[in-house]
Order: structure tokens, then C-alpha cells, then sequence
């Protein structure tokens, strides 16, 4: 299988596993029959399916960035910030127009400063994705080793947005998660603009079990923890997962 089939196979696989997250959000968690194996599911899957569609993300920078830095920043500007800011436009215009009888009344200005951090839950991906295809022409220059282990501990350190404050909404630790979310997508650069044979390598046993073993010990972590363990913790496994799911991709026939 060619390279970007089993891109776009691993991009499918990460888009159905957030949409069946969120299927089972609409129904409050009631699937009937269907409730255990949904949550079973969803926690399996909880600890990579984000990182999963930023590290797809990262794997474009390369290409990108060929055309020139200009030229980089025109396309994600089009690609990106527009269908951000129509976004923002109509989720806020429709926030403000029952705000009224709205269960969590805000101020228009909230609204604003909410989403415009990054805190609007259907607007937060865009947003930090762009901002990762703009800081990443430079952070790609420093060391893999000193920015994963620092975008993580400031995701751990960082304290979240006050609740009440201006820029609060649904998620208050939203900066934390998109921390946490940039070594995916920076991991799936450095791949690429180092030339490294993505498919050859997760063939390899050498790679693969020991991806698997990873993803065992973080879904089983996840699944069986009562009180849960800070993501943070957990991403080293995480990252390490991914050829896994590279492996199934490039065994997915669709």
C-alpha cells in the first residue's frame, strides 16, 4: 500500500473514534445493549485517539513547507483560520442569541475571549492546529528530546483557566490539553523530515510488539483505574503506540 492510503486509513480510524465518543455523548452515555461495550471502547481508545489525528496532521509539514514558509502560512490561513473564524462566527452568534435561556448564561465578551483561546468545544482543534503549523517551521529545529518532555510538563504544571474568569468555558484546561496534543503532531514532522520509512519500520517486530505491549499496559492503566491517571503521565505510552496503529492502517483494506 502506497503512503497515502495508509495515511488516509489512519486518519478514518481516529475521525470514527472521535465520532463514536461523541455518539455516545449525545446519548448521556445510554447506549442500552450496546452502554458496556461502548465504554469499554471509548476507554481503550481515550488515551490516543486526539494524538492520533495530530500526529496525521504533523505528517503534512514536510510537503508544506517545500512550497515555501509564505506560501505555508497563505494555505493554513485558507485551510484553517477561515473555517475557525466562520466557526467561532456562527457557534457564538447562536450562544449569544440564546443566551438567555441558556443553563450557563455568559457575557458576550466571555463568549468572544472563550473561543478565541481556544476554549470552544467545536472550535478548539482548529485553533490550536493552527497555531501548531505556525510555531512548528521553528520548534522542528530544536531536539526531539527537549520538546517533547518540556510540551509535557508544562501541559502537567500549567495551571487551567480560573472558572468564572473571561477566558473560562466548558474546558478550563483546554491550554494544558493542546500542550499535551503537540508532541503527536511534532513526532508525525520530525517522521517525515527525517525520511524515515514509516511503513517499513512499524513492520518490524522489533517495533511492533513492543507498541503493542504499550498499548496494552495504557489501555488496561486507563480502563481499570477508578480515579484515572493524568494524561500527562501516561503519553510516553502513548507515543509509543502509535505504530500500532500505523500497522493496522496499512492492513486496512477499504
Amino acid at each position: 500500500m502506497n503512503r497515502l492510503t495508509w495515511v488516509d486509513n489512519l486518519r478514518g480510524m481516529s475521525v470514527l473514534a472521535v465520532i463514536f465518543l461523541h455518539s455516545t455523548i449525545a446519548v448521556n452515555g445510554n447506549a442500552g445493549h450496546l452502554t458496556v461495550v461502548t465504554d469499554v471502547v471509548n476507554h481503550l481508545l481515550e488515551p490516543v485517539r486526539l494524538g492520533l489525528m495530530f500526529f496525521v496532521s504533523g505528517l503534512f509539514v514536510e510537503s508544506g513547507l517545500k512550497k515555501g514558509l509564505d506560501l505555508f502560512v497563505k494555505n493554513k490561513v485558507k485551510s484553517i483560520l477561515y473555517p475557525f473564524i466562520i466557526w467561532v462566527g456562527i457557534y457564538g452568534g447562536l450562544k449569544l442569541l440564546f443566551n438567555s435561556v441558556s443553563n450557563n448564561p455568559q457575557s458576550p465578551l466571555n463568549i468572544l475571549l472563550s473561543h478565541l483561546s481556544g476554549g470552544g468545544d467545536i472550535t478548539w482543534f482548529l485553533h490550536s492546529l493552527f497555531i501548531f503549523f505556525l510555531v512548528i517551521p521553528w520548534v522542528r529545529r530544536i531536539p526531539f528530546y527537549i520538546v517533547i518532555p518540556v510540551a509535557l510538563i508544562l501541559s502537567y504544571l500549567l495551571p487551567e483557566i480560573p472558572a468564572g474568569s473571561l477566558f473560562s468555558s466548558f474546558d478550563n484546561g483546554h491550554i494544558n490539553r493542546s500542550f499535551y496534543l503537540f508532541p503527536f503532531f511534532y513526532l508525525g514532522d520530525l517522521l517525515v523530515h527525517r525520511q524515515v520509512d514509516i511503513p517499513g519500520i512499524v513492520s518490524k517486530k522489533t517495533w511492533l510488539l513492543p507498541s503493542a505491549l504499550c498499548f496494552i499496559i495504557l489501555s488496561s492503566v486507563n480502563f481499570l483505574s477508578e480515579r484515572g491517571v493524568e494524561w500527562q503521565l501516561m503519553a510516553p505510552l502513548a507515543l509509543c503506540s502509535i505504530p500500532l496503529f500505523i500497522f493496522v492502517a496499512l492492513h486496512t483494506n477499504v
